[in-house]
């Protein structure tokens, strides 16, 4: 362990459900104020025993996270520890002096709310500072909703918070023996768990949703994880195959084609609701170029998807719980 004089000074940008480069305001902020930007992500043993999480959902996080490291440059890469995150934080600090914090507000399970809390509480009592940004145009804490279509609308024509990565000052933490040592991938942090079932007969009753049920998922058969994979999706889904989204979006059968297949992708933040929106927004306007059949029907589909994205924010619970009902 380092002295505290010798220690590089960094900022951490600690990924939740932002798993992704661009709009990325914590990002944003960190990279115009020229701080050392070390990415970290946790397998949260408290979250890998959640009930809610199931391997599906950790198979498409290392998928992201694998995303954001393809996009990085040679040598950087996310921080991917098995820790509670408080913990995390006072392992980064044996090698590193923690600036800040930064993170998005993450709306989710009651645990991760709690787990915000401690963490803000951990960092708080050394004084270093915890800078949240909003997730998407919800509010927390907001005692009605008087103002929120107002606020809906002034968060949607704001501007992305786009920046140059090659400015980015990157933290490369793979010169720390330690820390690479302590950096797992999914799979690794699976193997641990799947030696605690066997060896630990504890084990055998507790919920765990890095390991797969009777390894019978044919992960090939999932939407593949990722922020290049979400574009691609949203791309696909304007050249063709959303112009009867309207019409099928309430049918089984036929939403299976027509819908957006972004729900993933905006539940763990590969693409913002922004991104989204504003990207409808565009294809309104380019779809006023075609024949008047199919203007008619773009506009009615596109239409009918600014509706469900203006319902995504209102869904959120303002105390940080999620509807899990919504789909795109």
């Amino acid at each position: 362990m380092l002295s505290d004089n010798t220690k590089p000074p960094i900022t951490i940008i600690w990924l939740k459900r932002d798993l992704r480069l661009r709009d990325h305001e914590p990002l944003f902020r960190a990279v115009a104020s020229n701080e050392r930007i070390l990415l970290l992500y946790c397998w949260e043993p408290s979250l890998i025993e959640e009930p809610h999480m199931s391997v599906r959902h950790w198979h498409f996080i290392q998928q992201s996270i694998d995303d954001i490291n393809g996009q990085l440059p040679e040598h950087v890469n996310v921080l991917t520890l098995h820790m509670e995150a408080v913990d995390a934080l006072a392992f980064i600090s044996r090698f590193y002096t923690i600036n800040a914090v930064r993170s998005y507000q993450e709306i989710g399970l009651k645990v991760t709310y709690n787990r915000d809390l401690r963490v803000a509480n951990h960092l708080n009592n050394r004084r270093i500072p915890f800078l949240e940004a909003k997730c998407g145009a919800v509010i927390r804490g907001l005692p009605h909703r008087a103002q929120w279509k107002a606020n809906w609308e002034e968060y949607f024509a704001e501007s992305t918070y786009d920046y140059d990565l090659k400015r980015a000052n990157w933290v490369k933490w793979n010169v720390h023996v330690d820390i690479q040592k302590a950096s797992l991938t999914l799979s690794e942090v699976s193997a641990l768990y799947a030696a605690k079932k066997y060896i630990n007969k504890d084990y055998l009753s507790k919920y765990c949703g890095v390991l797969s049920e009777d390894g019978l998922i044919d992960f090939s058969a999932m939407q593949p994880g990722g922020e290049r994979r979400a574009w691609q999706v949203l791309k696909d889904f304007f050249n063709d195959r959303g112009q009867y989204y309207h019409q099928h979006i309430s049918k089984p059968e036929y939403a299976r084609r027509a819908c957006s297949r972004l729900s993933p992708y905006l539940a763990w933040g590969n693409i913002s609701i922004k991104q989204v929106y504003q990207s409808v927004q565009r294809q309104k306007h380019k779809k006023r170029a075609l024949p008047i059949h199919e203007k008619k029907r773009w506009s009615r589909a596109l239409s009918a998807l600014t509706s469900r994205l203006h319902w995504h924010c209102h869904f959120m619970d303002p105390r940080g719980h999620l509807n899990e009902n919504l789909r795109f």
